[in-house]
């Protein structure tokens, strides 16, 4: 057959080819938005999953004991209030914070029992010589936010396990036993009991570090900035200046200092999705898009906008001792 009688397959040229690519990558480029706020949302929705099931497990904690938990119990020690109470109703104390006396009530049992059988591989940090149970060390996935990208790894440098929902120390004082109704007077619906905060707070400006661990009893490391609660006096200072006294404590036979609840700075109660360069220590952070997630003392769930004003809204929603309605803004 000669040549000239062959048939010519229809093909591409290089120029169709390239148009075709441009196309491609246009449509890449607009289902990008889409993809990433449908991401968005699913994470949005595992984080308030995640509250509420605390907000379950805080209140069958109550019905078993009649109390709240304790933001951390026993209260002794660097950095604690040295109130020298910890029990929980008739219980002898259990080292450990609120994070880890709840696991029972978040289908963690086993690992609760791990750390109350094994009480010092879990208070005094003899784990991280291989020596215990690495109890403080476990991921629980309950505790963390998959919007949150702060930290390489679900744990910290010093081996601790991160949390993205720091507890109110207002609500969950750690110097005395108090049920729900007590600790919030005001009402259940209207205060915040947990808020979102990063894995690791670090900005550029070296004014300090912040890093949620749900196992770290302050007196394990003597500073409150790796507790997993937030509104302490920790956080009302700036870090590089060390004559103002940090720690509101006591020694043992002095008188307690007065309760400083500290849930602002620069005018602002919280940050909504701020850069980590700019993230602010001593106030909470929230890893979605236009909103910051807390759980309510009803356990509901929801999101607080930014711009929502810090007095009267997010200071009277964050501490119940105010007896004061909230703003038209909450």
């Amino acid at each position: 057959m000669s040549s000239s009688s062959r048939v010519r397959r229809p093909g591409f040229t290089l120029i169709e080819l390239l148009v075709v690519i441009a196309i491609i990558a246009i449509l890449v480029g607009l289902l990008m938005p889409a993809i990433q706020k449908v991401r968005e949302a699913a994470n949005r929705m595992k984080c308030s999953n995640n509250l509420h099931q605390i907000g379950l497990a805080i209140h069958q904690y109550e019905n078993a004991h009649g109390l709240l938990p304790r933001a951390w119990t026993p209260d002794w020690g660097p950095a604690t209030y040295w109130s020298g109470t910890g029990r929980v109703g008739t219980q002898a104390p259990i080292t450990g914070t609120l994070h880890y006396v709840i696991l029972p009530y978040l289908e963690n049992d086993p690992l609760y029992q791990q750390g109350k059988n094994s009480p010092t591989s879990y208070s005094s940090g003899n784990w991280e010589q291989g020596t215990g149970i690495n109890v403080p060390g476990t991921v629980v996935k309950s505790f963390l936010c998959p919007s949150d990208m702060t930290g390489n790894s679900n744990t910290f440098g010093n081996g601790y396990a991160f949390t993205n929902y720091a507890a109110n120390l207002i609500v969950f004082n750690p110097r005395k036993n108090e049920s729900a109704t007590q600790a919030m007077a005001r009402g259940l619906s209207n205060t915040v009991v947990f808020a979102e905060r990063y894995q690791i707070c670090q900005p550029s400006d070296g004014s300090g570090l912040t890093s949620p661990n749900w196992a770290m009893h302050p007196a394990f490391v003597g500073h409150g900035w790796y507790t997993p609660v937030y509104g302490w006096l920790d956080y009302t200072t700036t870090f590089s200046t060390p004559t103002v006294p940090v720690f509101p404590q006591s020694q043992p036979g002095q008188s307690m200092p007065p309760f400083v609840p500290n849930f602002t700075a620069a005018g602002t109660g919280y940050q909504v999705h701020p850069h980590q360069s700019l993230c602010d220590v001593r106030i909470t952070q929230g890893a979605h898009t236009g909103v910051m997630m807390v759980l309510i003392g009803d356990g509901s769930v929801r999101g607080v906008r930014e711009g929502i004003a810090f007095s009267p809204s997010w200071e009277i929603a964050n501490n119940p001792k105010i007896n004061q309605p909230l703003g038209s803004d909450w």
